[in-house]
């Protein structure tokens, strides 16, 4: 896989991915993750586009 599998300090680290790209409508993003110009390339979506759309509610 690389050289991070061998690396303790990788190795000792969780991880947490959410993907709602396959959700059936859009949703703000935190402020902590704003729409950059990479995302935009990547998923097409603009920061205009998700401001409108309902928060997460979390806990």
């Amino acid at each position: 896989m690389g050289g991070l599998t061998g690396d303790p300090a990788f190795a000792a680290t969780t991880f947490v991915v959410m993907d709602f790209e396959a959700s059936s409508s859009l949703i703000r993003p935190p402020a902590f993750a704003p729409v950059t110009p990479a995302v935009t390339a990547q998923t097409g979506l603009t920061a205009e586009q998700v401001g409108q759309a309902p928060k997460v509610e979390h806990s």
